[in-house]
């Protein structure tokens, strides 16, 4: 998207990538520092998907490069606030016994997310332009958000993880 939008030169690309590593770091970082505070970790994990999929909208409609590259790093410090609590999460509540099984599906599945949504929006961004499937994208996380919320059992779940960390 750096070079179909905003020009081929290598320092957008090294900067893109650099503001997107400092914000896993300082997202790491204050989930390090803060993180053990969080009582309402189910909430927290909601508002940073929220957060996330309203910057990637805002990906996909970015004119400056600048504007998309700290948004880029606000991602990445929402995407800590969301992954640090999940892991959590599934720590606490996980039986002893089953916590192997689970976390090596977790990690399957943060492996194999990757090449898969490339294998997916690749060719999409192929046909569609990119800012376009950028937009796509953040609207189907909101509304898969939004659909998991209106469910009630879903409410509830969130409900007891943030009543379990209190």
């Amino acid at each position: 998207m750096i070079t179909r939008s905003f020009g081929e030169e290598v320092w957008m690309l090294s900067v893109n990538e650099l503001f997107w590593s400092v914000g896993m770091v300082v997202g790491g970082a204050m989930m390090a520092v803060f993180g053990p505070r969080v009582k309402r970790r189910a909430r927290l994990m909601v508002a940073a998907s929220i957060g996330v999929g309203v910057l990637v909208i805002g990906l996909g409609v970015s004119t400056d490069f600048w504007v998309f590259s700290i948004a880029g790093l606000v991602i990445c410090v929402l995407f800590q606030t969301l992954l640090v609590p999940a892991a959590t999460v599934l720590q606490e509540q996980v039986e002893d016994s089953m916590r192997g099984r689970v976390f090596g599906f977790y990690g399957i599945v943060m492996s194999v997310s990757m090449p898969v949504s490339m294998i997916v929006f690749g060719p999409l961004a192929d046909r569609f332009a990119v800012e376009s499937v950028m937009v796509l994208a953040g609207v189907l996380l909101l509304g898969c958000l939004i659909g998991m919320l209106a469910l009630g059992s879903a409410r509830r779940s969130l409900a007891t993880v943030d009543a379990a960390a209190a």
